[in-house]
């Protein structure tokens, strides 16, 4: 059976098509589901508000350092930038599932280690295109802050 888990409340899908058939209207059953999505949603609402802002940097950097190569600017890029939001989003969702399916026990993160990826590869973007309009690359001033053992 599927559980929808928020802190201690546990919320079956039968229980949650009850409350929405037993609403007192449209507008009810539709707030039902909402709050039930936002259940699921919220113990990774951090993670997801993080990579929509770096999406969102990555998307204002790139058109940026675009212009700056003299490259044209074009419905791609918005589509692409979308496209991102969109699969980062749904592998967040899914990793939630699966920690709620299979390690809700073991209080495992599933989504944690996909968000840190995602907020890498995002980050890396930024800084090439940080790299194009300032000149500034990021990555070697983060390597110079900590020195080589020898």
């Amino acid at each position: 059976m599927i559980t929808i888990l928020h802190h201690q409340t546990k919320i079956t899908m039968i229980n949650l098509i009850e409350k929405m058939l037993a609403a007192s209207s449209g507008k009810a059953a539709f707030i039902i589901l909402l709050s039930a999505i936002w259940q699921f949603i919220a113990p990774i609402g951090d993670f997801i508000f993080l990579i929509v802002f770096l999406l969102i940097a990555d998307f204002i950097t790139g058109i940026w350092a675009a212009s700056k190569r003299g490259e044209t600017i074009n419905s791609k890029g918005f589509r692409r930038s979308f496209q991102k939001v969109v699969v980062y989003a749904l592998s967040l969702i899914v990793a939630e599932y699966i920690r709620i399916v299979m390690f809700k026990e073991l209080q495992i993160n599933v989504a944690y280690p996909i968000a840190i990826l995602i907020v890498i590869t995002e980050f890396k973007s930024i800084s090439e295109n940080t790299l194009t309009i300032t000149g500034v690359n990021i990555w070697e001033r983060i390597k110079d802050l900590f020195p080589e053992k020898k």
